[in-house]
């Protein structure tokens, strides 16, 4: 609710009661999936105590239920496509702050719920339906990624590519391997300060110009050099650069995608993440040399 009354005040376009509708109908589907999966997991044990729950082992198809309905629960948070519609709308019309609450907090309460919920009470339907995880939440990559370099305003390419980025972390839990969940965790990390840093670089472009469009912003090397090495810098770690964070994780990731998985599958995963490089330099080139 703050979060929709922040985009109503300081939202500056009329398509913000549209971004408001969007965010308060997502995030309520998704709550009530998610109300009725904690129904029936205490109906079947009891219990509420997830020291309990991870010891518990219930039938097949209790936990294929049960994925079924964490899947959609979460997918309206983490997002995955086609539940992403209402983040690149919200992140639009929010203000700076909200757009890095968003990014750094929000996001990752989808991937870890569906860790803790759905990896943690039904483990085996999560690993006999591990192609199917993975190829929703590939798709929602490349999709994410494509949007991304099609997009002329700044938060929205921003927006698209926290979709990427969480969904390659999803990858990682749904793995369920120590190198997988690992790598999981550094990206969300590493996405969480990448990403919160460009929204801020954003929104003090857009407070000194009032926009952000691409088209407007050429060379701003030579006229805000510290703002360009700044952008640079988190950029760079945006699309995984050797050295930091976010390549550790997506590298940990890799890892334990190649040894579970098809070669083909790994190959669509590494392209996904050339498309999240192709963006994030076209971002800063638009910007800062043009």
């Amino acid at each position: 609710m703050p979060f929709s009354v922040s985009i109503l005040i300081y939202g500056k376009s009329p398509r913000k009661n549209r971004a408001v509708r969007y965010f308060l109908f997502y995030t309520l589907f998704g709550t009530i999936f998610l109300i009725f999966s904690i129904i029936i997991v205490f109906l079947k044990t009891s219990t509420f105590n997830f020291s309990i729950l991870n010891l518990m082992l219930l039938d097949s198809s209790t936990q294929n239920f049960l994925l079924f309905l964490f899947t959609l629960a979460f997918a309206t948070k983490i997002p995955i496509v086609p539940f992403h519609i209402w983040l690149p709308e919200v992140h639009v019309e929010s203000p700076t702050c909200v757009s890095v609450i968003l990014a750094a907090i929000i996001l990752k309460i989808g991937s870890y719920g569906f860790l803790r919920l759905a990896v943690g009470i039904c483990p085996s339907a999560v690993f006999q339906n591990q192609f199917i995880l993975f190829n929703i939440c590939l798709l929602s990559c490349i999709y994410a990624s494509f949007s991304a370099v099609r997009q002329i305003d700044i938060k929205r390419i921003i927006a698209y590519s926290s979709i990427a980025h969480v969904n390659i972390s999803m990858i990682g839990f749904i793995s369920m391997s120590a190198l997988g969940i690992s790598g999981a965790y550094a990206s969300m990390i590493a996405h969480s300060f990448s990403s919160s840093a460009l929204f801020i670089l954003a929104g003090i472009l857009y407070n000194r110009f009032h926009t952000r469009l691409l088209n407007y912003y050429r060379g701003l090397t030579a006229v805000m050099p510290l703002f360009s090495t700044f952008f640079f810098i988190h950029a760079a770690g945006n699309f995984s650069f050797p050295g930091s964070l976010n390549f550790l994780g997506e590298f940990l990731i890799f890892i334990s995608v190649g040894r579970m998985s098809s070669l083909f599958t790994l190959l669509c995963l590494v392209s996904s993440t050339v498309l999240i490089l192709v963006y994030n330099l076209i971002l800063f080139n638009s910007i800062c040399f043009g």
